[in-house]
């Protein structure tokens, strides 16, 4: 992937976010409301009504995700508790840190999301998910591909294949 499509997915990623935190990504539910047909339930999990609060925050496919991330960068990430949002789940994960690891959190947190996102659409294609493992691996690739090309902060938390500064792991278990 050449460091202009990486550019253009950090983009795409950053506009993505804000959608999702506005609650205006096309779920099914919102789907519903429209009066357009659509599957109900999430495509990864097919448990609970596809809503972006389930899809990010406590579809059991997308807890694997995060737990399997979390446990190569040796950080301890409690599961968001049921029906809590997004941004209530993820802003208390940011406090005690400095501008840095934040900023490398936060793009952690926005790359996880975007390819979780793009899972979820390429299930319709597919008709089934991908192993966890695969998409974990999918994820810590591009991760690597996003510090490649200037995502410094990302690299700085210890994103899997990058180096991080001494101490970064210890100071994220703490926290997380």
């Amino acid at each position: 992937m050449s460091s202009i499509s990486v550019e253009i997915h950090k983009d795409s990623s950053l506009l993505f976010m804000w959608l999702a935190i506005k609650n205006r990504l096309w779920m099914a539910a919102r789907r519903q409301r429209h009066g357009l047909h659509d599957q109900a339930n999430c495509a990864l999990c097919d448990q609970e009504l596809q809503t972006a609060n389930h899809l990010f925050s406590s579809c059991s496919y997308t807890l694997q995700v995060w737990h399997e991330i979390s446990a190569s960068m040796n950080i301890q990430n409690a599961a968001p508790a049921q029906h809590q949002s997004l941004l209530d789940w993820w802003m208390p994960k940011r406090v005690g840190f400095n501008a840095t690891k934040r900023k490398g959190l936060d793009s952690a947190f926005m790359l996880i999301s975007w390819k979780l996102w793009k899972e979820r659409n390429d299930v319709f294609n597919r008709s089934s998910a991908k192993n966890v493992a695969t998409l974990v691996q999918e994820i810590s690739t591009e991760g690597e591909l996003w510090c490649a090309t200037g995502a410094k902060h990302l690299a700085a938390i210890g994103w899997p294949g990058t180096l991080a500064t001494p101490g970064t792991a210890q100071l994220l278990s703490m926290h997380l």
